[in-house]
């Protein structure tokens, strides 16, 4: 999920994780701007998030631990793993989105 900014909480939308992947962005535009931006690519869009270097690779990790424990729970039919399970691992801060595009049709 993420907010509008740090300021106004109000729920903007929600990742879909499942089937989703998460890696360093490679677009070298993006980090021209963002140098230290990551990707969240879903099947519909990529969402491309930024903060400090320390927190991206946090974040990567925990939301990549994230899609693979909901994919196996999912895999084992566990649909009740609650989203505080799944990401307990989380900063306390939300990393930035930098944008989102669609994804190209494959």
């Amino acid at each position: 999920l993420y907010y509008v900014s740090d300021e106004r909480l109000e729920l903007k939308g929600v990742i879909p994780l499942p089937g989703s992947t998460v890696q360093v962005c490679e677009n070298p535009r993006v980090l021209e701007k963002h140098p230290h931006c990551f990707t969240v690519s879903t099947p519909e869009r990529t969402f491309y998030m930024t903060g400090a270097e320390i927190e991206r690779d946090i974040w990567i990790q925990a939301i990549d631990s994230c899609i693979h424990t909901r994919t196996r729970a999912m895999a084992r039919s566990e649909r009740n793993i609650s989203v505080a399970q799944l990401c307990s691992v989380l900063p306390p801060r939300s990393p930035s989105p930098a944008r989102s595009r669609p994804s190209p049709s494959s």
